[in-house]
């Protein structure tokens, strides 16, 4: 080549080369800020939503659900016998938040209308900023719950809240290729509904959710003393399961290497009678359901390792109050039901304790009462006047809900009342 002829290669490869690096770059999942310590005691509220207690590893699971959670537990103050008032995910937010009954907050469905989203009842984001600490919550699923900032929350990142999530996220495109691509800035900018979005389950990234979860806490850690809540769905139905948890405790029916393939719960294949719904064949399809339940158990364990690990790496653990909790259990096949099966799902009926059970644990920073476990029966809505208590806040209203540190010491205090409701049936169910 001449000189001219070489000149010319070497733009065009410069340009390819530069235009490779930018795409490169604009297709990249957005990493965290790091969280920095700060001079207050603050707050850490993890929820993962439909986390039943039996399937993680401290409570006997063979499989390795939970290494993360497990840790934490072992380091906390564990409740074991805690249970939710309503197993719908925002009526059991609100019953935690306000530390009152459904039938005082009234919040008894998913999806009130817009003048009853925000209850009447004092909820703990506006008692905990008015005593001074900046609050702030996090999910990765707005569908049945999300957060507004008359509830509270100063900071809220949340997926696109209306009837596009539902519509979009219902019939999600097939080409998962296509949809994977677009998990970065550049295709959060093109479809904003998918950003961070659970609800977009057979090309939703956990960890990228993880990633936007620590970035929130990066920006709470700035306060002098913070209230963060992280809500994670990745449990939640239809349980799509993306690479590489499609992967884990056996799940059957996939095969190759194609990393944009998903697995799903198999329960469209349940028919409603109940006679068939004890068979063989509904017994093979709820066996794929608790691996692909597990498996996402597994996907929630991570965000709590991260969460824990920047708490560590900052040094806000050292004056950081972490609860660890579930909004409600889930509710999974099992022999002899004496009702029609369409599950993994929840707060359709009362029978069982599978998803009125839920998670409760307390990580205090100075390891007081750390793998203690307390049996005896505690509500969602003690939650709140616990945590006033612990931080010295003056609840505004009267509350129904009660402080559960006193059962550490007396474990032979009567029992409370746990009460529980249904949400809005179906026949089908």
């Amino acid at each position: 080549w001449g000189n001219k002829q070489r000149g010319a290669f070497g733009v065009r490869f410069a340009v390819a080369v530069i235009y490779a690096c930018s795409v490169t770059a604009l297709l990249q999942p957005q990493k965290a800020r790091q969280a920095v310590d700060n001079e207050g005691t603050n707050l850490v509220l993890i929820g993962v939503d439909a986390l039943r207690p039996d399937r993680l590893g401290h409570a006997g699971n063979t499989r390795n659900t939970s290494p993360h959670i497990d840790k934490f537990l072992s380091e906390s103050l564990i409740y074991t016998q805690a249970f939710t008032q309503l197993a719908r995910t925002y009526p059991a937010w609100t019953t935690t938040m306000s530390g009152t009954w459904p039938t005082t907050h009234g919040i008894r469905d998913n999806l009130p209308t817009a003048d009853r989203l925000v209850p009447k009842t004092p909820l703990l984001p506006q008692v905990m900023a008015d005593a001074g600490f900046a609050t702030g919550f996090t999910t990765d699923d707005s569908r049945f719950s999300y957060m507004i900032p008359e509830t509270g929350f100063q900071l809220i990142k949340q997926p696109v809240v209306g009837v596009q999530n539902f519509a979009i996220s219902v019939n999600e495109p097939p080409f998962r290729a296509f949809h994977g691509l677009l998990h970065n800035d550049f295709g959060f900018s093109f479809l904003p509904v998918q950003a961070y979005n659970q609800a977009f389950g057979s090309s939703y990234r956990p960890e990228q959710f993880n990633e936007w979860a620590l970035d929130g806490l990066a920006e709470i850690s700035n306060s002098e003393k913070f209230f963060y809540a992280l809500h994670s769905c990745v449990l939640h139905v239809p349980g799509d399961r993306v690479y590489p948890w499609y992967k884990m405790f056996g799940q059957v029916g996939y095969k190759g290497k194609n990393r944009f393939r998903s697995s799903a719960t198999g329960t469209s294949l349940m028919v409603n009678d109940i006679e068939s719904a004890k068979g063989e064949h509904a017994k093979r399809v709820a066996e794929q359901d608790l691996r692909i339940y597990d498996s996402g158990i597994r996907m929630a364990d991570d965000l709590v390792g991260d969460i824990m690990s920047e708490l560590e790496r900052s040094g806000l653990i050292d004056n950081t109050i972490v609860v660890l909790f579930s909004d409600h259990g889930e509710e999974l096949w099992s022999p002899d039901l004496p009702y029609k099966w369409r599950g993994p799902n929840h707060g359709f009926h009362m029978y069982g304790d599978g998803h009125g059970h839920v998670v409760f644990a307390i990580r205090f920073p100075d390891g007081r009462h750390a793998g203690k476990e307390v049996s005896s029966p505690i509500r969602l809505i003690d939650f709140a006047p616990t945590i006033a208590e612990l931080f010295n806040l003056d609840w505004p209203a009267p509350i129904n809900g009660e402080e559960i540190l006193s059962l550490v010491d007396n474990p032979t205090a009567e029992d409370r009342l746990v009460y529980m409701e249904t949400g809005l049936s179906e026949p089908r169910y």
